[in-house]
């Protein structure tokens, strides 16, 4: 493998990284193409979303390429899409990298997942990382971000922001050695609702999803909030805090405001965790 693949994947803000794909061009025909739901995808995604208990659609496929990340050559990387409804486009997909979904155990220094986000609604690519280190600023969990410039079969997609995956090792990073031990859901278009909480009981977490092998599959956790939810108002701030760090849900519902976070718990119970 030529370069040094102690090298790891950083997230320096003054560092632009090198992502350089090749694929068969009838994979990357079928990877830019793939959406999550049939028919119009942005009608079919409303549709689904106004059904609070429908299981999220299928995932995208993963394919083999081989890379090429600031000089140092890995082949055979699991690419595949990324997205819902907003950034998804053909042109220049969001995409994620696995670098030992083919060959196991091989990483770019400790470096296994690389997230490319398109920004397709920020042609400046300067909001995400702005926004999160504002997060960090107030205190609050958040991932790193930086930028990467891609290509696929030798064709300039221009810059990405490359963003920390929010798993076990970011988990890892921000809550110390075991604290990847508990529980990670994400929402689309969720709530701490009967309606989007009414598939837990037969094993199936709707508009949530388990995000680490740690994770509850019941959603025991999410129910929590919701039964601390229910008693009344004298004793909520009681029984919400035994379930919930009610102080820092406050500076993370601040922040959202304060950067003007439309796409999120505060403004539109979506894409959070």
């Amino acid at each position: 493998l030529p370069g040094d693949v102690t090298q790891t994947v950083n997230f320096s803000s003054d560092h632009m990284h090198c992502v350089d794909l090749t694929l068969p061009a009838s994979d990357f025909e079928l990877l830019r193409r793939q959406t999550r739901f049939e028919g119009p995808l942005f009608g079919a995604g409303l549709a689904w979303a106004a059904q609070c208990n429908t299981p999220l659609p299928e995932g995208y496929a993963w394919f083999t390429a081989n890379s090429r990340i600031n000089g140092v050559e890995l082949r055979q990387v699991g690419l595949r899409k990324k997205g819902f409804i907003g950034s998804v486009v053909r042109t220049k997909p969001s995409l994620k990298i696995k670098t030992d979904r083919v060959r196991k155990g091989q990483k770019l220094g400790d470096t296994e997942r690389i997230t490319l986000n398109n920004s397709r609604q920020d042609p400046a690519r300067m909001v995400t990382c702005l926004a999160y280190e504002v997060f960090a600023a107030a205190g609050h969990p958040a991932p790193r971000c930086n930028l990467a410039n891609v290509m696929v079969n030798g064709t300039p997609l221009g810059p990405y922001v490359h963003v920390e995956a929010v798993k076990k090792a970011m988990l890892r990073r921000l809550f110390g050695e075991g604290g990847d031990a508990g529980s990670l859901y994400e929402g689309t278009v969720a709530d701490f609702t009967d309606a989007h909480t009414a598939g837990f009981a037969t094993g199936e977490l709707g508009h949530w999803q388990a995000k680490t092998s740690d994770s509850d599959p019941s959603g025991a956790p999410l129910l929590a909030v919701l039964a601390a939810l229910r008693v009344d108002d004298a004793s909520l701030e009681q029984e919400l805090g035994k379930v919930l760090n009610i102080k820092r849900f406050m500076t993370y519902w601040a922040v959202e405001v304060v950067v003007g976070h439309l796409d999120s718990y505060s403004a539109g119970a979506n894409n959070f965790f």
